[in-house]
């Protein structure tokens, strides 16, 4: 399901660290998937925000703001300069936004992983889903750095095949990391021995890696970096992804 909407515009998009879809499309509208029940309050909401400080600034109206997604629309306000939400202003906004999320709270080279500390609890991860939710529902803004298994297990759950894992493990590595690895999976018998105990040790294998226990080895070590490291942020994203998110993707559209 997101494979099929990242796929189809990664290829005009592959310079870029998001995706834009036209914000004006119906399909984008929140409020158009849910059932007839749900009152509609097109009530807008206002967030003031200062250029350089995006990040903090959302995350604190995020985390007091009594926002439902699927009743109310952001509209941002910039110290030095006006916009409406449907404006570049927001769009700005949620780039900044990303941006600071990618450097303070997510790891790797290519593809980027959620990263837990201590000042992140439940509440502050649910207020960047929320930031998600909005960017993409106002604006069709999907960061694509957060790497796509971590958004398909956020949205439907879905388990990971064991090639996806790695490929996505791979792209999230540093050059030279990356490369021993791939040369350790590919040609076993070449690497270096020091090299290869220093790296795989510096993502915390606990067996020495051998020619017969590789493959199996490096599967493991992907799945503790692609899966379990993040299962917190996936705990604390998938009710709101799953609920707000998935019926706006392609596949969930009616």
């Amino acid at each position: 399901m997101l494979s099929v909407l990242l796929d189809s515009m990664l290829d005009q998009h592959s310079s870029d660290n998001e995706i834009l879809f036209h914000p004006g499309d119906n399909h984008f509208n929140m409020t158009s998937e849910l059932d007839d029940t749900v009152p509609l309050n097109e009530s807008v909401k206002k967030v003031i925000v200062k250029r350089g400080h995006v990040f903090d600034d959302m995350m604190n109206y995020f985390l007091d703001a009594n926002f439902d997604p699927r009743l109310n629309q952001l509209q941002v306000e910039l110290v030095s300069e006006r916009g409406e939400d449907a404006g570049s202003v927001f769009r700005d906004v949620v780039s900044e936004f990303w941006e600071t999320f990618y450097i303070k709270h997510t790891v790797g080279s290519d593809i980027k992983i959620p990263t837990t500390v201590h000042i992140m609890r439940r509440e502050h991860w649910e207020a960047v889903a929320k930031v998600l939710i909005c960017g993409y529902e106002q604006e069709g803004y999907l960061p694509i750095q957060l790497f796509e298994v971590f958004l398909q297990r956020c949205i439907d759950g879905k388990d990971v095949q064991d090639e996806q894992l790695l490929n996505t493990f791979l792209s999230s590595l540093p050059t030279m990391d990356r490369e021993i690895f791939e040369m350790a999976l590919n040609d076993f018998d070449s690497m270096d021995e020091e090299d290869l105990y220093d790296v795989f040790s510096s993502y915390e294998a606990r067996i020495m890696p051998t020619k017969d226990n590789i493959r199996n080895l490096v599967r493991d070590i992907s799945h503790h970096q692609i899966v379990q490291k993040p299962s917190f942020v996936t705990e604390c994203w998938s009710p709101l992804l799953h609920c707000y998110l998935r019926p706006l993707l392609p596949k969930h559209r009616t």
